[in-house]
């Protein structure tokens, strides 16, 4: 729903915005901007390779680090179907790929960062439903491991999820949890 305070939520947990008391906290402490990967509905795509879109937030990750998070990301067939693999060159702002494209090689790109926190919003907006059944089931795989924020309204996202949460004018409400999440 528009005006539900989604974006506020979102700044909130990156530090855009002062939380009162300081009140967002994860193993004991408070939570920081460091803390948290993002991808956000309009990612953006550096000229140049997948490789090197993907190295500048992940300095020394290995060749199957790459193919792990592309992987997760569901995008490793694609790119396999690409002549030149993880050297294919992309546009300034993903232009030469699919909306779609763009958003997992964004997904991916956030995974490798490697922080314990994961934000998305509206992570499989451009995808068909095989594709976003993909994508969901790796992030629910990385669930495991790290948590997994998402915001969405799609019911494929939904259904994924352990526990949902509807924001309504600013209040946090559980609307759906699985007995996996208690």
């Amino acid at each position: 729903v528009s005006g539900a305070g989604k974006s506020t939520l979102f700044d909130l947990l990156l530090g855009f915005l002062p939380s009162a008391e300081n009140r967002i906290h994860m193993d004991g402490r408070p939570l920081r901007p460091s803390d948290v990967s993002v991808v956000s509905q309009r990612s953006y795509l550096f000229p140049g390779s997948i490789r090197e879109n993907l190295r500048v937030v992940a300095p020394t990750a290995t060749e199957a680090d790459f193919r792990r998070a592309l992987e997760t990301a569901g995008l490793a067939e694609e790119l396999q179907a690409w002549p030149d693999g993880l050297d294919t060159v992309l546009s300034e702002g993903g232009g030469s790929v699919s909306g779609g494209q763009l958003q997992r090689l964004a997904i991916a790109r956030a995974l490798l960062v490697d922080r314990p926190v994961l934000l998305l919003d509206e992570p499989t907006s451009a995808l068909n439903t095989a594709l976003a059944g993909r994508v969901l089931a790796g992030l629910r795989r990385e669930s495991t491991r790290r948590i997994v924020l998402m915001i969405a309204h799609r019911p494929e996202a939904l259904a994924a999820a352990d526990t949902v949460l509807r924001l309504d004018d600013g209040q946090l409400f559980t609307t759906w949890q699985s007995e996996a999440a208690t």
